[in-house]
């Protein structure tokens, strides 16, 4: 609900009903948490291969971004929430890219090419950086692949011998709708049409010579949050869970999926019934089937 407060500033206060659909909400992230959390312990080897690492980090860094949504969901701050959706839906398309051939060479030479790229950008001399890598036997068959092709600005192009854009990358594993519904609306709103961070209306500012502020914490758009996210992990941890869980943690994950696209479903239609005033971001937004 709408209110002032000492300033006589209009702000949207949540109510009782909405704090306890946020709990709701945060378990929603527990659940992930779980799935993610079990993988880490469970899914890889005592003695872990070194390419296996970089897909490691990568499930790590995912729940450290589920762990920042939970927090800003917890205190409300969604404007900032969907800035970090960004870098969620980067890492797990690039997880994806890695984990999804069946060929577990193509996964390994993947994987470690990603790796000896981060090792490069700390590598004072190059010819150095390459002598060494000849030497390590889980990198000396990939060497000549960051060395002797063209210079690339994206990891994933050598692995493809050729540049490829991001959209390309989405093409190639398969996630078109979530590149055209989701990933490039939020590069819309991070690059040109900000109005998570500037919430503010133009209004008759020649005759009146003022700005309009717009109340933008909406509870629906905690409802938008959640439906993103979701979206997001089920698209990466489909593919996570069925490539690294057990037999228990693979049926745990398909009843939450169906219970997952159950809720997206049923909330769909609050997003498009959010009016444009408030959220000027749900024009960009189109629906993601499963």
């Amino acid at each position: 609900m709408l209110e002032l407060d000492e300033n006589k500033n209009v702000i949207y206060k949540l109510t009782e009903e909405e704090r306890g659909l946020i709990k709701e909400h945060k378990l929603f992230y527990s659940d992930l948490f779980h799935f993610g959390n079990n993988i880490l312990d469970n899914g890889f080897k005592e003695t872990i291969q070194d390419y296996e690492l970089t897909i490691y980090s990568m499930i790590y860094r995912i729940l450290e971004l589920l762990d920042t949504l939970k927090i800003m969901t917890e205190n409300s701050l969604i404007n900032s929430g969907f800035l970090v959706l960004r870098p969620l839906i980067e890492v797990t398309a690039q997880l994806r890219y890695i984990i999804m051939d069946k060929d577990k060479d193509k996964v390994k030479e993947r994987a470690t090419i990603l790796q000896m790229l981060d090792i490069k950008r700390t590598a004072v001399d190059e010819t150095a950086f390459y002598n060494s890598m000849n030497n390590q036997e889980c990198y000396k068959d990939y060497v000549h692949i960051i060395r002797d092709e063209k210079k690339y600005l994206e990891w994933y192009s050598y692995c493809e011998r050729k540049k490829i854009t991001i959209k390309q990358l989405f093409d190639l594993i398969g996630w078109q709708e979530l590149y055209q519904n989701l990933y490039s609306p939020l590069c819309i709103e991070t690059h040109e049409i900000n109005h998570l961070e500037t919430n503010i209306e133009l209004k008759n500012v020649i005759n009146d010579k003022r700005f309009e502020f717009k109340p933008f914490r909406g509870f629906e758009n905690h409802v938008l949050l959640l439906n993103s996210v979701i979206t997001i992990m089920i698209y990466s941890f489909h593919d996570v869970v069925y490539t690294y869980g057990n037999k228990d943690l693979k049926c745990e994950w398909e009843l939450w999926e169906k219970k997952a696209i159950k809720y997206i479903k049923e909330n769909h239609s609050i997003h498009n019934n959010i009016a444009k005033k408030i959220n000027p971001l749900i024009k960009w937004f189109g629906k993601v089937d499963f």
